[in-house]
């Protein structure tokens, strides 16, 4: 076992919408780095109904009390461990709204930038079986896998007020901040990624979720950067 891979914790921040697995994505990062001696810690930040299939997301502000106790659960229980954060989508601008001064780094996958409200409206409407959300009160998301994520106005007010680039760059003057994003993710071109200062950008091929195979290279990324 590399050496530089013990006492390591890591957290997991999950994307919008979806539950701590992010799809898959984590849970295969996360069985792999447990063969290596580092530790896991995945959480959900929304409520979900199995009955319904509603998955309940919240604001930001909500969501990053939820990271920020995690955060500092595990410092508190592992005062000699390093702490380090893989976050995921929109998931990886609620660091930005924490205490991180007892994380070493925070990878961000597939970084979240998209807040153009007309940007977002074309998006979410145009998804089939979508109406057009409504961001003045409670909208609704179906996925193709049955489930449906109800969206409140707190969350879109917040996310409509978010400043990614510039939030991204103070918070890489806090900690050390590696933001990897897909040749093939639409989503990326909603931001500007020159704007972003402060941390190391890394291009590889793949779409948002780096499914199929771009998810071993993501992997292998990743792994690189968790034992440096």
């Amino acid at each position: 076992m590399n050496i530089k891979s013990k006492n390591k914790i890591i957290i997991f921040s999950h994307g919008f919408g979806i539950q701590k697995d992010n799809l898959g994505l984590f849970t295969f990062i996360a069985e792999k780095i447990e063969k290596l001696g580092m530790k896991s810690v995945l959480f959900d930040y929304y409520e979900y109904n199995a009955e319904t299939k509603e998955i309940f997301s919240t604001a930001f502000s909500e969501q990053a009390v939820k990271l920020q106790n995690k955060i500092d659960s595990v410092s508190a229980n592992n005062p000699d461990s390093e702490i380090i954060i893989i976050a995921q989508s929109q998931g990886s601008i609620i660091p930005t709204l924490c205490d991180v001064k007892n994380i070493s780094k925070i990878i961000g996958i597939s970084p979240f930038f998209m807040t153009d409200r007309e940007s977002v409206h074309q998006r979410y409407a145009s998804r089939a079986g979508n109406s057009a959300p409504d961001f003045d009160g409670v909208s609704k998301r179906k996925h193709s896998n049955g489930q449906t994520t109800v969206i409140p106005e707190k969350y879109w007010q917040e996310r409509f007020n978010s400043k990614q680039e510039s939030q991204y760059s103070e918070l890489g003057t806090k900690t050390s901040l590696v933001l990897i994003y897909g040749s093939e993710d639409g989503l990326v071109e909603s931001a500007d990624l020159t704007k972003v200062d402060n941390c190391k950008l890394i291009e590889l091929p793949g779409n948002h979720d780096f499914t199929g195979e771009s998810r071993d290279s993501l992997y292998n990324e990743v792994l690189k950067e968790l034992t440096q």
